[in-house]
This record gives structure tokens, sequence and C-alpha cells, in this order.
């Protein structure tokens, strides 16, 4: 059995919550299951970058998966991979401080962000709080099924978001029949900081993704381009969704953020 992109999925019941672990091997996964605008030495481990695997496994790596599954003595099928992405995140084994999201029918690893990137997200959030904005959220995971969609379209652990409110009853709810992931209608700003790592995937994917998931203004820090660009008035086109208007400044210079939000002064991320 080939080593590359196996997984390994463990089934088992537990009355009205079933317990499904799904183990990610740390062998090298084929490059075609990576993101096609990334590129990495093919020497670095698995989990010093973001990785991205498809959602539809091929005949083979899923016949290996069932073997695999025999071996263990167990059952295993793909339901949660393809159909139910919050529940095969939540039963994914990780290395510490790896964040595992769902973007555009791929799954992408997160390793830990380094030191500048924190810093700057911790400006960035205090500049929001004393401008008394106080919902803003590091951490928060969120969801969406959009339109007539049956499934979820994405599931994103944003840099930070200003929600509209705490979440409230409904929303935990939501969570707790979501795997732990709240509501996208929740958020009112999501910001990302670009990492060399996933800097095309926060320009592109997560760009369409936050547009179609409603969200009102999209925040990104690029830090590879040195410039901060602000995106509002979502259109939910599907895979094709964008934001109509977007104003984009130089690192050091203010931004007027749209939507009643306050004025960022981006000297401080210099």
């Amino acid at each position: 059995m080939s080593r590359s992109a196996r997984l390994r999925l463990f089934h088992g019941a537990t009355g009205n919550t079933p317990e499904r672990m799904v183990m990610l091997s740390m062998w090298p996964i084929p490059r075609r299951h990576m993101a096609d605008d990334h590129t990495y030495p093919e020497s670095r481990h698995v989990n010093e970058r973001t990785v991205t695997m498809d959602t539809h496994p091929s005949p083979d790596e899923g016949a290996e998966m069932t073997a695999l599954a025999h071996e263990q003595d167990v059952t295993a099928t793909l339901d949660d991979y393809t159909a139910r992405p919050t529940a095969y995140i939540a039963g994914l084994r990780t290395p510490q401080g790896v964040r595992v999201e769902y973007i555009e029918g791929k799954y992408h690893m997160n390793p830990p962000a380094n030191d500048e990137h924190n810093r700057w997200a911790t400006r960035l959030v205090v500049q929001l709080f004393l401008a008394g904005l106080e919902d803003v959220t590091i951490g928060n995971g969120f969801c969406t099924e959009p339109g007539e969609e049956k499934h979820i379209t994405g599931a994103f652990i944003p840099d930070f978001v200003v929600q509209y409110n705490p979440a409230g009853e409904s929303d935990e709810a939501y969570r707790r029949n979501h795997d732990g992931w709240y509501p996208a209608s929740m958020v009112r700003l999501a910001c990302e900081i670009t990492s060399p790592s996933n800097a095309m995937v926060d320009r592109g994917p997560k760009y369409r993704t936050y547009a179609r998931a409603g969200i009102p203004v999209y925040l990104l820090v690029d830090r590879e381009k040195g410039v901060v660009v602000v995106y509002s008035e979502p259109i939910d086109r599907g895979k094709d969704s964008v934001y109509q208007v977007a104003h984009q400044v130089t690192l050091g210079q203010k931004l007027d953020l749209p939507d009643g939000l306050p004025t960022l002064d981006t000297s401080a991320l210099t």
C-alpha cells in the first residue's frame, strides 16, 4: 500500500454522539492534493507548511482507506470527508497549534503563524477594541451553508473577526449541531494576515468564500505585498463570488473601514 496521502478512519458509536476519529497520516501528500497556486520545497515536512487536500479522492485512494480500515478491524466510510467537513475536522488528530479549514472543496492545514503575524493581529484587535468595538474575537471558527445548499460550503477560522454581537443561544445551538463551528452570519468583518505559505489562499479562495458567505467586510493584510486591502459589498455568485468594492493602502497609511467601522492606523504594523 502506498504511503501517499493515506487517511486512517476510525468509526465507533457512543450513543447519540458517534465518535469519528480520523487520523491524517503525516507522510508526504501528493502534489496534486495541494493547492495549484502553492510552491513548496519537496524536502520540507508536512507540518511546516500549509497543505491542501482535495475532497474527491481517486478510486485507488478510496480503496486504500477501506483496506487500512479493515486492517484496523473497523468499518470506514467517506461520508464525513466529502459531505460533512466540520465532523471530519473535529475528528482529525493534528499537531498542536495546527488549524484545519475547509475552503472551496479543499481541506487546508495551517501551521502556527510566526511572531510578527501574531503581533500585527494583536495590534489591530487592540485598535478596534479601543475604538469601541467590544465584539472582536480571535479563534472562533465559522461555517456557511449558503442559499439552497444542503451541505457546508466553507469552514474557516479568520485571524480575527468583528462580530455583530456575542454568541447567543441560537448561535450556541448552531455550534453544537455543527461540530464546534458558529454560523458565518455572526461575522461583520473577517481579517486575514498573510503568511508566505498561505498568501494565495487568502487572496483568492478565502476572498471568494467570505464573499459567498455574505461577510460584509473582508480585511486583508498582505505582508508579502506590503499593502492592506478592505473589501466590501459582497455578491454571492457561488464559486465566483466577489466583493464589489475594494480600497487599498500601503502599509503605514491610514485605512477607512466601511460599514460604520473605524479608521485603522496601519503604521502600527511597520
